[in-house]
């Protein structure tokens, strides 16, 4: 069975966007968590310094936020510590 040009065009051009959306949604992924644990990084930081300011004591320094993961996959299947 030969499928005349027009449809052999439509299903090409479904391929090709089915193959980029399936190159692109784990970039796009990767690009939003990293932004979105940046943020939350520096949220609990801005935090930690209200926190300590209301108190009256030293702000933690910014290094104990490097030993946060920077990827939530460390924590599966794994106890954190």
């Amino acid at each position: 069975m030969k499928l005349s040009l027009g449809p052999r065009l439509a299903l090409s051009y479904l391929a090709v966007i089915l193959i980029c959306l399936c190159i692109v949604t784990p970039l796009a992924w990767l690009a939003v968590e990293r932004l979105y644990l940046n943020t939350q990084r520096d949220n609990i930081l801005a935090q930690a310094q209200l926190v300590a300011a209301a108190l009256g004591s030293d702000a933690p320094p910014a290094t104990i936020l490097l030993h946060i993961p920077r990827h939530p996959m460390c924590f599966r299947g794994s106890t954190p510590g």
